[in-house]
């Protein structure tokens, strides 16, 4: 969670999945409570670009054309 609060852009997905998996199998609960201040970040973050997108249409309109455009061709 720290390295995703830190740098939203470069986060492994995949690997705090694999986590959430090996915890599951260990039944293991999240440390929830260790997280609270990278928690704060990750919203914080999220909320400014959620913002700046909105401040800017055609800044989201390009978005989902780049995000489009990457899937062209995938099956």
């Amino acid at each position: 969670m720290k390295a995703r609060a830190d740098n939203l852009s470069s986060f492994d997905q995949a690997a705090l999945n694999n986590l959430g998996v090996e915890m599951t199998l260990r039944e293991m609960n999240p440390p929830l409570d260790r997280i609270g201040e990278a928690w704060q970040k990750i919203v914080a973050k999220s909320d400014a670009a959620s913002k700046r997108l909105r401040a800017d249409p055609a800044s989201l309109d390009q978005g989902r054309e780049n995000i489009g455009q990457g899937t062209q061709g995938q099956t």
